[in-house]
């Protein structure tokens, strides 16, 4: 017997404008966003403010699809990765000796939002940039991650 499969929706990507529209709303509430304690307390309210976000990012943006909590995580996560890769390939031309590449708003955004994530250091020619955090304390959030992405990723779908 033969089954039929229907293809899911490939949801659009994300336009600068939306991405940056997130980076606002995060912005009152980045405390919560990234308090990574498993509490039930905290987590209770962590679920909560993305709720808020999800909802008020669908009614900013009613021609596109609707976005889940899930997606909004997602896309977060992974705006917090691609600042972090900028970051890293700077220090790498700064110490070659190489022009720095620009960082682009978005990253700008994510930097102002993470101060754990970065930290500002003075160039050699005084222009400020930004370098990773290299504290070795087992409490240091260095990379704006819990290490259980999979597990997150797994509790959203």
């Amino acid at each position: 017997m033969k089954m039929l499969t229907t293809m899911t929706y490939r949801m659009p990507n994300f336009t600068l404008e939306q991405k940056l529209y997130l980076l606002q709303k995060i912005h009152s509430v980045v405390d919560a966003v990234q308090d990574f304690r498993k509490d039930t307390n905290t987590t209770v309210y962590r679920n909560a403010v993305w709720a808020e976000l999800a909802q008020a990012f669908n009614e900013a943006f009613p021609n596109r699809p609707p976005s889940s909590v899930g997606s909004l995580k997602t896309l977060w996560k992974r705006l917090k990765v691609e600042c972090r890769v900028a970051l890293q390939r700077r220090q790498e031309q700064q110490a070659a000796g190489m022009p720095l590449t620009a960082l682009t708003q978005v990253q700008r955004e994510v930097m102002a939002l993470v101060p754990n994530l970065i930290s500002n250091i003075e160039d050699i020619d005084g222009d400020a940039s930004c370098a990773l955090v290299t504290n070795s304390s087992p409490t240091a959030v260095t990379g704006g991650s819990n290490g259980n992405e999979q597990e997150d990723l797994d509790q959203n779908n």
